[in-house]
């Protein structure tokens, strides 16, 4: 469902240090952000987290460029594919635009003069994503919660980091 969400609803984030690192990680939902959905449980990913992930690498970039997250291939598709994803789903509303008001000291102003937007009930989703995740990984049909199991099929130790479980190559 939609939601009218006013601009003091959005909680800021750092851009720098690891304070950035952590502010943005933790939108991230936990596990991968597929679902399962039907008789065999099929796996789908939701776009927001790819776009929530995006968004985050690209974090860990600007504040640690040489880390194996911020690989210049990986933060270039995250660039595009956030490109993509905000004209896809351009958002049309009206803003007053005043150049005087950007230079406030104060936000108040600016909040004013933003109009509240209509958006996905996310926080929902986030919840839904972390539900489904809990009941996947107590499920019976879940073969790949178990390490070992993920292990043996790809032949590859596994490395946890702050978002995700990456496989690591020999």
């Amino acid at each position: 469902p939609d939601v009218l969400v006013g601009e003091d609803e959005f909680v800021e984030f750092e851009l720098y240090g690891e304070d950035a690192k952590a502010d943005w990680g933790r939108q991230v939902p936990k596990g991968t952000g597929l679902v399962r959905l039907g008789d065999y449980r099929r796996e789908f990913v939701v776009v927001v987290r790819l776009e929530l992930h995006c968004l985050t690498r690209l974090v860990w970039a600007i504040n640690d460029p040489s880390a194996p997250k911020s690989t210049l291939k990986h933060s270039g598709h995250c660039l595009i594919y956030i490109r993509h994803r905000v004209l896809c789903d351009a958002d049309l509303t009206l803003e007053i635009f005043d150049p005087l008001e950007l230079e406030l000291d104060s936000s108040e102003g600016a909040k004013e003069a933003t109009p509240p937007h209509v958006c996905k009930a996310w926080t929902k989703m986030l919840e839904e994503l972390r539900d489904d995740l809990e009941r996947w990984e107590n499920s019976d049909d879940n073969l790949f919660n178990q390490r070992e199991h993920w292990y043996v099929l790809h032949k590859n130790p596994i490395r946890e980091s702050d978002d995700t479980i990456d496989v690591v190559a020999k």
